[in-house]
């Protein structure tokens, strides 16, 4: 777990598959992974909220990886590389975006 000066790249897998599906980044993984099942984080129509519904609907959890921890000047960078490196290992992220975007102190 990381600490107040840390950050977490975290990914998200599918527990049928155990393939990686998301990348992220958070203080406190733990926590994150349980805002993204909360149905007010459901709502808007993403590739991975999809993902996700479809999960629960099976009464399935993604489950949580911890790629790196780094500072929280760099996570912006490690959250595009790990993006960047997943895809091109092939995995089918929903990520939205290459990363690195979103609050400079994130939660």
């Amino acid at each position: 777990m990381s600490t107040t000066s840390q950050v977490s790249i975290y990914g998200l897998t599918d527990p049928r598959t155990g393939h990686l599906r998301y990348v992220g980044k958070a203080k406190n993984p733990i926590v994150r992974r349980y805002e993204h099942l909360c149905a007010s984080q459901l709502r808007p129509r993403t590739p991975r909220n999809h993902w996700i519904k479809e999960l629960l609907i099976q009464k399935l959890k993604p489950d949580l990886i911890i790629l790196e921890e780094v500072s929280v000047s760099a996570w912006q960078a490690a959250e595009k590389f790990w993006i960047e490196y997943m895809r091109f290992l092939g995995a089918n992220l929903t990520n939205g975006t290459d990363g690195g975007e979103g609050l400079d102190n994130p939660t």
